[in-house]
């Protein structure tokens, strides 16, 4: 099941939602492509709703779960593949 997502840019104290295309998708990933004005902060961001978690600890709770290291290296690759984008971009149009 596709989640909607969007890329963001923030710029002039404001989040900017970009034009994102999915260039490829598999059962785990969903690959896409941005147009991007300048270079900026980004931020991938999901509209799956959050429930509210339980009160009580988990005996099994760690802070470096797979999921977050997933998502940590999804969001890196993202980030290197726009600025790769931009910085080509850049070097062709001046």
């Amino acid at each position: 099941m596709r989640r909607q997502s969007n890329i963001l840019r923030y710029h002039n104290n404001e989040w900017r939602k970009l034009s994102t295309t999915i260039k490829n998708e598999s059962t785990e990933y969903v690959y896409y492509e941005a147009e991007i004005p300048g270079l900026s902060t980004f931020a991938i961001v999901g509209s799956t709703l959050i429930t509210q978690p339980s009160l009580e600890p988990s005996p099994t709770t760690s802070y470096f779960t797979q999921p977050l290291i997933i998502y940590t290296l999804t969001v890196g690759a993202a980030t290197v593949s726009l600025t790769i984008g931009f910085l080509l971009y850049y070097r062709k149009h001046s």
